[in-house]
């Protein structure tokens, strides 16, 4: 009988994963004495999907800028964690993150900030170096931590859509996918709305908040694999156009409102219209809007193939890792799921009536 050799990793993987081991229990060691300086231990606890996530805060500095986004998904009585979050700035604390086993220069660093030969399937690292943040997931214990060194210096981004890379690793681990879209419906129907910036989903979106349909998601939600994908709330925040001529009712709702010439404007929907947020809803459309100039608003079918153009690139270039895995899973998912173009009409009224239609006779 012929043996074959199980082919073992290659020595500087086996040690580069080890101490990457090693660096979290080095961040452990720094989130207590950065909890110590500040005061002692913060929770939140928040439901995602159905598991429970808990941010464990070094102080309070970092509270309003992470948390305001989740708090629809808040629980009173927490459950136990399935995901445990550390998380501390250094400018508060006055803890700096230990000194990294990686080399510090432009070649440790992927397109994302992932650390070249540490950033493996068994611990996840990235720092984002536009605002000195380090985002690390103990896949094996289901620990990660979050540091920034100031959080002064979070940007809007991260604010209306807080810790998404960790989540991001940690519920993909778990069959449930980061999509870039908004996601309203009926309770027996849902509409994914994809597209690339300015095709006209977060407006469309946002319309839906003077109808009777109810409101998931913009800019992000969670989707559960075919057959039968379900798509999940995780951010109440809804982006608007800096002018934003066409919903200007909503501009005094906006939370950044001493923002830079180059931050989003962005609400959020828990404070102002928590009664349109819902947990989930079934997916049964894909719609990709398409701004036409005309009055009236239209929905014809459209092939997969352009539903996928209109879904893939935005969401596989925003977040790290698995290129072609998750190019797989969108293709099943427009293969699953009926897609339409939404011909986006001037009067906004019909908008929310033309989907809800649509949605009422896919559900029938």
């Amino acid at each position: 009988m012929v043996m074959t050799a199980v082919a073992e990793p290659f020595p500087e993987v086996q040690r580069n994963v080890a101490e990457a081991f090693e660096y979290h229990a080095a961040l452990d060691v720094a989130f207590e004495q950065a909890a110590q300086a500040a005061g002692g231990v913060e929770c939140r606890d928040f439901v995602v999907a159905g598991f429970g996530i808990r941010l464990r805060f070094a102080g309070v500095a970092l509270i309003a800028k992470l948390t305001p986004a989740l708090e629809h998904l808040a629980v009173a009585t927490p459950q136990t964690p399935d995901l445990t979050i550390n998380l501390w700035d250094g400018a508060s604390t006055g803890v700096m993150t230990p000194p990294p086993p990686w080399r510090d220069d432009a070649y440790a660093y992927g397109s994302h900030g992932e650390i070249r030969g540490y950033d493996s399937d068994r611990i996840r690292i990235v720092f984002n170096m536009y605002f000195d943040a380090l985002s690390l997931l103990n896949v094996a214990d289901n620990r990660a931590v979050f540091w920034v060194r100031d959080s002064d210096n979070i940007p809007f981004w991260e604010t209306a859509a807080p810790l998404r890379i960790l989540l991001h690793w940690w519920l993909g681990s778990r069959g449930l996918h980061f999509i870039h879209g908004a996601a309203i419906g009926i309770p027996t129907a849902g509409a994914l709305l994809v597209g690339k910036g300015g095709s006209g989903k977060s407006t469309t979106a946002l319309t839906c908040l003077d109808s009777d349909l109810s409101y998931v998601s913009d800019d992000y939600c969670l989707l559960s694999e075919p057959p039968n994908p379900q798509a999940y709330s995780l951010y109440s925040s809804a982006k608007l156009k800096p002018d934003n001529t066409r919903l200007p009712h909503l501009l005094p709702l906006v939370h950044n409102q001493n923002r830079q010439p180059d931050e989003k404007p962005f609400i959020l929907l828990q404070q102002h219209f928590p009664e349109k947020l819902v947990p989930s809803l079934p997916m049964k459309m894909i719609l990709v809007p398409q701004i036409t100039g005309h009055v009236d608003t239209q929905i014809y079918p459209v092939k997969g193939a352009a539903a996928l153009l209109a879904l893939a690139p935005s969401t596989i270039f925003q977040l790290p890792g698995g290129t072609a895995a998750k190019f797989k899973e969108m293709a099943a998912l427009v293969k699953e799921i009926p897609c339409y173009t939404l011909a986006l009409g001037t009067d906004l009224t019909q908008i929310p009536r033309v989907i809800q239609t649509a949605l009422e006779e896919v559900a029938a």
